[in-house]
């Protein structure tokens, strides 16, 4: 949001997220830094093994502790990249993630094709499809949520009891084909998937298919920026129908930047379907307020909203964070964050619950 330029300029997966391409590596180590020129031995670190093969990580360690007497350190985040440039307009790529030991489900791995117009793209293989705003918090109520690790497969009917995000994090990946384009200032991303996010089987036993798009446009004036975009997903399985619809903003003006998400979910089992039992119907908006106070120290301000259930009264949270993000030399993130979350424990037992997290963020 602050530069203005779309997702694919500084990462190899164009919708975003994961390996950075070579003009995202030299921004992230000259331009994000508070120190950027360190240098190993005096040469200048490059994660190209070659003209061809292209190798990175993401490493982010938490300290966590809230006032249910939990305390840890855990590795919120253990991915390694690999790509592979066949020709001018083909890569081969891969993520696979570590986090807890070689787990051969936690991996995204697909094959690029730049052969479009517009500076379009084919990507098949199983990836994160394009939705909304891809955030590094899983845990935010537009992605994951508290209770993220439940996973697609498991949002029956009766998650509202469970504070679930929307989804398209990290974990929720598909397998399918992606088509996307970059008209000027604009860039549009549509999907057809097997409907498994976050699935352990990779092979699709049924014919239905699930569709996601996602579309914005950013306006670049004088002094200042904005963006304003959509996205669509429906999976149409062999037990229920779901359907989400969202609109993400942001806009930056001098040292502030500000990102917002609003999600509507509607999930109907079959016996909703045949008129005996409603589906849930569920909520869930983002706001994140930056402000740079000098180069590689943002201070941040997050607001956010969850009615995992809008026929239950009382099951709502909104979730208030403040902290800093400060980059003190290429390849290293330090984040201090405090949470507060308000709502009725005894309708949704996330409610009134305070956290604080300290994170430690490797990536090049």
């Amino acid at each position: 949001m602050r530069t203005g330029v779309q997702c694919i300029t500084c990462h190899v997966n164009p919708s975003g997220g994961g390996m950075r391409t070579e003009a995202g590596s030299l921004y992230s180590r000259m331009s994000i830094p508070y120190k950027p020129s360190l240098r190993t031995t005096g040469k200048r670190f490059t994660p190209k093994i070659n003209e061809f093969f292209t190798f990175g990580t993401d490493l982010r360690v938490m300290a966590f502790d809230d006032d249910r007497g939990t305390t840890s350190v855990f590795p919120m985040q253990a991915d390694f990249y690999f790509s592979a440039r066949l020709t001018d307009k083909v890569t081969l790529y891969h993520d696979q993630g570590f986090r807890r030991g070689l787990d051969l489900n936690n991996f995204e791995t697909f094959a690029l094709a730049q052969v479009l117009p517009f500076d379009g793209y084919v990507k098949v293989g199983k990836f994160v499809p394009a939705f909304g705003l891809k955030l590094d918090n899983h845990t935010a109520f537009i992605r994951g949520g508290n209770s993220s690790t439940a996973g697609a497969g498991s949002r029956a009917p009766d998650f509202a009891s469970f504070t679930n995000g929307t989804g398209f994090s990290q974990q929720d990946k598909d397998e399918g084909v992606e088509v996307g384009f970059y008209p000027r200032n604009a860039s549009i991303q549509i999907a057809v998937l097997n409907g498994g996010r976050d699935s352990t089987n990779d092979f699709d036993t049924n014919t239905s298919k699930a569709f996601a798009s996602r579309a914005d446009y950013i306006f670049d004036f004088d002094v200042a920026r904005a963006t304003i975009g959509g996205s669509f997903y429906q999976n149409d399985g062999s037990s229920s129908l779901e359907t989400i619809y969202a609109t993400h903003f942001g806009a930056n003006w001098s040292k502030f930047t500000y990102l917002g998400e609003v999600d509507w979910e509607t999930l109907d089992d079959e016996m909703a379907r045949e008129g005996v039992r409603r589906g849930v119907r569920r909520t869930a908006s983002y706001h994140e307020l930056n402000y740079l106070a000098v180069r590689g120290i943002d201070l941040k301000m997050i607001y956010e909203f969850i009615d995992p259930d809008r026929e239950i009264n009382d099951d709502s949270l909104t979730r208030i964070s403040g902290g800093v993000e400060f980059f003190p030399l290429p390849h290293q993130e330090i984040r201090l964050e405090y949470r507060h979350t308000l709502g009725n424990r005894d309708v949704n037992p996330d409610a009134n619950l305070n956290e604080v997290i300290m994170m430690y963020h490797v990536f090049f």
